[in-house]
């Protein structure tokens, strides 16, 4: 079997040519980390309005449960948090 060969899953989707093969890449390469750290403090969420929500990493292992739910847990905003500002 040709090195080709191995880097080609035996299930593709059809939108992915044949000659596609997969290919090795740093994690960097593929998703952004332009947001480096969240370590908001307390004083910079609030429970009223926002757009964006944040989990303090206080709150991670007492408040909540191991899986969020996002449309039925409670989660601070970011006061004065827009999304545009995380995108790239």
């Amino acid at each position: 079997m040709s090195q080709n060969k191995k880097l080609v899953p035996k299930r593709r989707f059809k939108e992915f040519e044949d000659a596609d093969a997969w290919k090795q890449r740093e994690l960097g390469e593929v998703l952004d980390f332009s947001i480096t750290t969240n370590s908001l403090s307390r004083n910079m969420l609030n429970y009223d309005v926002g757009e964006l929500r944040s989990v303090h990493y206080g709150d991670i292992l007492v408040n909540y449960e191991s899986i969020l739910n996002v449309n039925t847990d409670k989660i601070p905003f970011v006061t004065g948090g827009k999304v545009k500002d995380f995108i790239s």
